[in-house]
């Protein structure tokens, strides 16, 4: 009889064993076919967006989307700002022809118009050295020919 108690007290043990590790595994199971929804909802925004560029609605419910999506991926910890990175290098990426609001720097270089005082024009041509649009040498002799113009 005793031996009947403790093999039934066993088999009752590796029964609760098992579904307390059953319903572990399910668990697992839920957050990833969450998180894969809320990846399918955030990209179906950025394809909506893509679609329409322009509609402010779709741009902050894309963001949103992607907010959400991000916390997921954390398990519902702060959206860090790498996470915000991502999503606008996303979104920029999904509009990216039609937010173009600046002119490429070729075009407002032929724009501009000319610096007057020798000051401005010093000042324009150390902000096209340190912005890489003109070189040491180039920077030299166009200075170089300002100060001989006086």
């Amino acid at each position: 009889m005793e031996i009947f108690c403790a093999v039934t007290i066993l088999l009752i043990v590796v029964f609760e064993l098992i579904v307390i590790i059953g319903w572990g595994r399910m668990d697992n199971l839920k957050p990833k076919s969450l998180l894969q929804q809320k990846q399918q909802a955030y990209t179906n925004a950025l394809t909506a967006l893509r679609a329409d560029p322009t509609n402010p609605v779709l741009h902050e419910q894309a963001l949103d989307l992607g907010r959400m999506y991000s916390a997921a991926t954390r398990e519902g910890k702060a959206v860090t700002l790498f996470d915000e990175t991502a999503l606008a290098n996303d979104i920029r990426a999904a509009t990216a022809n039609a937010t173009q609001t600046t002119m490429p720097v070729s075009a407002q270089s032929s724009t501009a118009a000319p610096a007057t005082s020798l000051d401005d024009r010093i000042n324009a041509l150390l902000k096209m050295k340190a912005s890489g649009l003109i070189t040491d040498a180039e920077f030299d002799h166009k200075r170089k020919e300002l100060l001989d113009s006086i």
